[in-house]
């Protein structure tokens, strides 16, 4: 038996397929300054799965970064670099400027990640770059960001299409892990859907805990050479989960 390797493969879930409904119908304003918002407890996917919408259009996409706290102008330089303005500008008021710009000759989805980790300044920034330009500014973060942006009343009036990522269920569990230790001949471990109730009710529907059991359960089975998952190993691989949180 070779040995089981986990890969991470990216699952369309039922809150991808409500991010593709959602950005479909920000859409639908196009021309108007408006704000999307996706939200969640962290370990939902919702970073990841915006990622990959963002690879399949012509968006822009930028993390944010904490040094950015007192300095918008390095935050606008990133985004101007996005854009693919070059050099890099300096300047807070020539950096707005040339992203309007750009965004006005280019029409793009904006997409800011973890905004919430910086001052309420910055959600003007970018309440002013989706009225100048009418491309839509679509904001992801944790459940704080929507009171963030309930605390900016013009923010909030703007923000047309909202969406929490919401737990993943047993079903999905069963056909991640199955996909995530698939080998050359497309098989994977093919779990009961008892077992993947198990795994649902221990991970909460979180999908960073459900991939660390899974790695975990990958380890036991190579230990024991074995391809059936037990509860025992799956209660195994989650105390082992548990415990390296605790260091």
């Amino acid at each position: 038996m070779k040995p089981i390797e986990v890969k991470n493969p990216f699952i369309r879930t039922t809150n991808v397929r409500n991010l593709d409904v959602m950005m479909r119908g920000l859409a639908l304003a196009a021309g108007e300054g408006r704000f999307g918002l996706v939200y969640s407890e962290s370990g939902r996917g919702k970073s990841r799965a915006v990622v990959n919408w963002h690879g399949t259009h012509d968006s822009i996409y930028v993390r944010t970064k904490n040094v950015w706290k007192t300095n918008p102008t390095e935050f606008l330089g990133e985004l101007c670099f996005e854009l693919g303005i070059r050099p890099k500008p300096k300047g807070k008021v020539k950096c707005f400027n040339l992203a309007v710009d750009a965004l006005l000759q280019q029409p793009r989805t904006v997409l800011i990640d973890e905004i919430e980790r910086l001052p309420m300044d910055f959600l003007e920034i970018m309440r002013d770059l989706t009225e100048f330009t009418g491309s839509a500014v679509v904001l992801i973060g944790e459940e704080e960001l929507v009171e963030h942006m309930r605390q900016n009343r013009r923010v909030w009036r703007r923000t047309f299409q909202r969406l929490e990522f919401k737990v993943v269920g047993p079903a999905e569990i069963k056909f991640y892990i199955q996909e995530a230790t698939k080998d050359k001949n497309d098989i994977g471990l093919n779990i009961s859907n008892e077992i993947a109730s198990v795994i649902d009710e221990l991970s909460g529907g979180n999908f960073g805990d459900i991939r660390v059991i899974t790695i975990y359960l990958a380890d036991i089975c190579n230990a024991k050479k074995a391809v059936h998952i037990t509860r025992d190993m799956v209660m195994a691989a989650n105390r082992t989960r548990l415990s390296e949180k605790e260091i």
